[in-house]
């Protein structure tokens, strides 16, 4: 078999095996059950879920404008540094980094 069929070959098995959902009872070869969502972590004690972490701060590439339309006015708006320009604007939950004008990172405070 020529090299490049192999590597496909087996790139096409990888993918196929991480798309396939696995569970006990599948392995047993009966029907898949759905697995229960997980739960909402409790906020007062710091730790969020993936899924609310991410939905909580303002999506990359937002401008200044939008962030303030669809998370009001920041608690705190610090001036520019460095080169390029970094402006943080501190909410009470998170805490947003633009370069110029648009977001480059939110991070949820702990």
């Amino acid at each position: 078999m020529p090299r490049k069929a192999f590597w496909s070959i087996a790139l096409l098995a990888l993918v196929a095996t991480l798309l396939t959902p696995t569970t006990e009872s599948s392995a047993q070869g009966t029907a898949a059950t759905p697995r229960p969502a997980p739960e909402a972590s409790d906020s007062s004690q710091g730790s969020f879920t993936a899924r609310n972490q991410f939905a909580a701060v303002p999506a990359r590439g937002l401008i200044m404008e939008q962030v303030e339309e669809r998370f009001g006015v920041p608690e705190a708006k610090l001036p520019a540094v460095g080169d390029p320009a970094i402006t943080r604007w501190i909410y009470k939950d998170f805490t947003v980094y633009f370069e110029d004008r648009y977001v480059i990172h939110g991070v949820v405070h702990q």
